[in-house]
């Protein structure tokens, strides 16, 4: 592996990662009825906040990431009191509902990039990290589509896609 694909194969699986976190912050907040306006108010942004440090960055900083959750949380308590619903009883969102397996695997898989180009193991040795390399086609389809990544980085991921055997 070259250093340009080590380094494309990293933007484009932390990209991804990303893209996952704020789909399953989306998903939860959805069924709440809160929206990316409400998160963004009650964090203190302006009202396009969250949508800009999505889609402006390439990267959810930890401390964003503890802000948006925290406010779901209270956002989610606030809604359900407004009901009337009985504040023993509110829902809780744990951390492993905005964090789960799937994004711990494509974390994994960055790591294993950087091991993969040091020699300490072979890129994609496992299942595991190719059903997860694989699950990314979608969103470097579109990613395609909208310009996210030049077409060399595209090649790379299809290259190294086009390696792996399929059944």
């Amino acid at each position: 592996m070259t250093e340009f694909e080590e380094l494309a194969l990293k933007k484009i699986t932390k990209d991804y990662l990303v893209d996952c976190i704020y789909g399953r912050i989306n998903t939860i907040s959805s069924r709440y009825g809160i929206n990316n306006v409400d998160i963004s108010t009650y964090i203190g942004w302006d009202s396009a906040g969250f949508n800009q440090k999505y889609n402006r960055s390439n990267d959810l900083r930890i401390t964003t990431f503890v802000k948006i959750y925290a406010a779901l949380i209270d956002l989610i308590s606030q809604k359900e009191m407004e009901m009337g619903l009985d504040a023993a009883q509110l829902s809780v969102i744990r951390l492993d509902e905005l964090i789960t397996a799937s994004e711990v695997s494509v974390a994994e898989l960055f790591n294993h990039i950087s091991h993969a180009v040091e020699g300490m193991t072979d890129f994609l040795s496992t299942n595991e990290l190719k059903q997860t390399y694989m699950r990314m086609k979608p969103f470097v389809l579109v990613s395609k589509r909208n310009k996210r990544f030049s077409d060399r980085e595209i090649d790379v991921y299809i290259n190294y896609y086009k390696a792996i055997p399929h059944q």
